[in-house]
């Protein structure tokens, strides 16, 4: 039952993440110097991450568990490892028997090792009590087995009869283990103290100190023991990490160790943190420079300073592993950045350690020069990085593919603003790691901080699944936001260049890219191939959304130009990007937005039919300014109603909405150019108080008042939307009343007509006709 409960809480827990979906943790990271590339994959379980550490394989499939390795010592390394695997994983008691085809047992019967298979056989029949066993009624979290008890004699008595060492060992550790699990634990200290008491000489020894260590009361001896254990046996360093007492200081844990190797395994346990481990890798050193765990320090040292550094540059986001205390919404763009560089400076004590480390004490010397060239990057220095790149050569081709990504992002970071550009010395190396998303996403990103944004919106296409979701074998979608972001935007990142190139480009940046876009059109080498791909067939979509960024600039002759590259069967069809949908009609223009409002009864008589879309709407828009703005016009009032009607409807609260965004949300403050006008429509409240300015009927001027009170409206509660005032005020209405001066003006200057705008919409058609 507790189990389930606890199963039902994880469950709910994540449920709750999922329904207020926000980007964290891996769904941000970036790692670019990637664990994969390195052969300390026995320590893959305690990669850095922003998740739990979790068990998982440590050995790869041409690998030998360590206690197999011992069986294949003990058969004169004459049998497989694989079929040695077979007995001990696969096979059961009754598959122990001579004619067995397994090449492991088949040794052991032809050499006539009694011994061994009688050991064999025994542990098959202790397999079932080798684990914790839960009173069904859990009155217990384990109860104590007679069978376990007799087993546990069992073994003992023929640890005592075995004429082998490594055979009596084997039986003292299964006596050991169900020890454990029968709650014996003095019998445990017993049997460990007369069997396993010497300096560990195998990994029977570190097996049978784990359960020393995890039955030991003294908290601080049993970290000494776990440490032991973690850092010999690959096998056992998930459960040992999971008995490990992080809260006992280390300094009480050294007292145990006596020599170099078992201090240093107490430093490698303790260094399984999420927090800055300088310390304790140069302690590591000191001791034991030639292991291998001082790399695999070094390396989860650099995938933190990547997260650190790298997470909230490329991404704007906070560290997947952020320790800052504060909500990713809520934390300024300024406060990112700034924080970045303090993270720089503890890069750069990691970068002078390295520098420090002798070469020829440890292990691999070409790791560390990889890792002294990615530290340089990491702290901006370009130059040295690239040098320490080109003193040191490798057989590996995992490794050197490592160092490739190194040397391209080096390259791209090491050039003047203003002139970047993709290096061509970098494109074999890019298309070879097209798939790796987070490296062609950190490219772009580089290429835009440095003005390149055209190339860095065609690498971005690449590097976003929202293109083509099922070529990248880790699924990982980029999420990011801009430099730009301000605190009171809700929905504040981004995962699809699209949306990215819509929100962010300026037209002059989109005219760049359409340029280099037609410009290489007939380009034919395989990287400017893949480069393009993404925009292949787009030339239409991207000619509507800058008649569209025009537009948004209220620059309409340049939005109509814009728009008329795509010829009239494009319009005719309905294929605008705002009318795309299947399902939803409110993304298609049914109203006409000079006569109709929206949630308002029809009062104006429509004159003018056309075909709704964008090109169609603009041009009309530009007419009845014309005439509106022309001095010899007589019905200045009329068209600058018009005007101001389309303007209200192209806001957020209007039918034509789509004129200016692809989506429509609950919640619309956006970085996009025209944010306030959306959201306000301070346009459309112009033209309004021009029609009132040039009409001659009090009706139609009161009615134009009404109509700039609505857009004052919108204003106002754009304003309160960004603070608690908007959801905790109590007089929210009264107030918000109170304080739009164009209302106020409606019941000063025509308190007759007040009521009546103010509560029936249907009398809008008398009062524009002046009646």
């Amino acid at each position: 039952m507790k189990n389930f409960l606890r199963f039902i809480l994880v469950l709910l827990s994540n449920f709750a993440v999922a329904c207020g979906f926000y980007p964290y943790g891996e769904d941000v990271r970036m790692s670019l110097f990637s664990p994969v590339h390195f052969h300390y994959h026995q320590f893959s379980e305690f990669d850095y991450s922003s998740l739990s550490f979790a068990p998982s394989s440590v050995y790869k499939e041409n690998e030998t568990a360590l206690n197999d390795k011992l069986w294949g010592d003990y058969c004169k390394n004459k049998v497989s490892g694989k079929s040695i695997s077979e007995v001990m994983n696969d096979l059961k008691l009754e598959d122990i028997r001579k004619d067995s085809k397994n090449e492991f047992l088949v040794y052991l019967f032809k050499n006539q090792k009694t011994e061994a298979l009688d050991y064999l056989k025994f542990a098959k029949t202790c397999e079932q009590f080798n684990t914790w066993m839960q009173d069904p009624w859990e009155r217990n979290e384990s109860f104590v087995l007679p069978q376990r008890k007799l087993l546990v004699t069992k073994a003992l008595e023929n640890a005592e009869s075995a004429k082998e060492k490594i055979i009596r060992k084997r039986y003292a550790f299964l006596a050991v283990r169900m020890a454990f699990y029968n709650e014996q634990k003095t019998e445990i200290s017993e049997i460990y103290s007369k069997y396993f008491a010497s300096k560990p000489e195998d990994v029977i020894d570190y097996f049978a100190m784990y359960f020393k260590a995890v039955s030991e009361k003294n908290e601080a001896k049993s970290n000494y023991l776990l440490a032991q254990v973690f850092k010999n046996v690959p096998e056992k360093r998930f459960v040992s990490y999971q008995n490990f007492y992080n809260s006992q200081p280390i300094e009480n844990v050294l007292k145990f160790a006596k020599t170099n190797d078992e201090k240093a395994s107490v430093y490698l346990l303790y260094s399984m943190k999420s927090d800055k481990n300088l310390d304790y890798l140069n302690a590591f050193y000191q001791l034991k420079p030639n292991d291998e765990a001082l790399s695999f320090l070094l390396l989860r040292e650099i995938n933190k300073m990547e997260d650190w550094i790298l997470t909230p540059y490329y991404t704007v986001f906070s560290p997947s592993m952020t320790g800052w205390g504060e909500s990713d919404q809520n934390i300024s763009t300024k406060t990112v950045f700034d924080r970045v560089e303090s993270d720089r400076v503890y890069a750069e004590k990691v970068l002078d350690f390295v520098k420090k480390v002798e070469l020829s004490k440890v292990e691999n010397t070409n790791f560390w020069k990889l890792s002294k060239a990615y530290l340089e990057f990491l702290t901006k220095d370009y130059n040295s990085s690239l040098a320490t790149l080109n003193s040191f050569k490798s057989n590996d081709p995992e490794f050197n593919n490592q160092k490739e990504i190194v040397k391209t992002l080096v390259l791209f970071a090491n050039q003047k603003s203003g002139n970047t550009i993709i290096p061509k010395e970098t494109e074999s190396i890019i298309l070879k790691n097209k798939n790796n998303r987070p490296f062609i996403f950190a490219l772009a990103r580089e290429l835009e901080y440095h003005g390149n944004s055209t190339d860095a919106i065609l690498l971005m296409s690449q590097a976003d699944s929202q293109f083509s979701p099922d070529d990248y074998q880790t699924s990982y979608s980029a999420y990011w936001k801009n430099k730009n972001n301000r605190p009171d935007i809700f929905l504040d990142y981004y995962y699809s260049a699209w949306d990215y190139l819509d929100a962010v480009y300026t037209p002059f940046q989109m005219e760049l890219l359409m340029k280099n876009l037609h410009e290489n059109e007939a380009v034919k080498d395989e990287f400017s191939m893949w480069l393009y791909s993404k925009f292949k067939d787009k030339n239409e979509n991207l000619n509507e959304l800058l008649g569209t960024k025009y537009l948004r600039e209220n620059r309409l002759h340049e939005a109509v130009f814009a728009f008329k590259k795509n010829n009239s069967a494009y319009w005719d069809t309905q294929n605008s990007l705002w009318e795309r949908s299947e399902n939803s009609s409110d993304l298609v223009m049914r109203n006409n937005p000079f006569y109709i409002l929206k949630y308002t009864n029809a009062f104006i008589k429509q004159t003018d039919y056309f075909k709704l879309n964008k090109l169609t709407i603009t041009q009309k828009l530009i007419d009845y300014l014309k005439k509106a703005e022309h001095p010899d016009e007589n019905n200045k009032a009329y068209y600058y109603f018009l005007v101001a009607n389309c303007y209200y409807n192209m806001t957020e609260n209007g039918n034509a909405w789509m004129m200016k965004r692809n989506f429509l949300g609950g919640y619309n403050q956006s970085i996009i150019a025209d944010n306030e006008e959306f959201n306000c429509g301070s346009l459309a409240k112009k033209y309004y108080l021009l029609a009132k300015k040039y009409s001659s009927s009090e009706k139609m001027k009161a009615l134009c008042l009404r109509m700039a009170g609505r857009c004052e409206n919108f204003k106002i509660y754009h304003e309160l939307e960004k603070s608690d005032r908007y959801y905790f005020n109590e007089n929210k209405e009264e107030d918000i009343l109170a304080r739009n001066q164009y209302y106020q003006q409606l019941k000063n200057q025509y308190s007759s007509d007040y009521e009546t705008l103010m509560s029936n919409c249907e009398a809008f058609t008398r009062y524009f006709a002046g009646k």
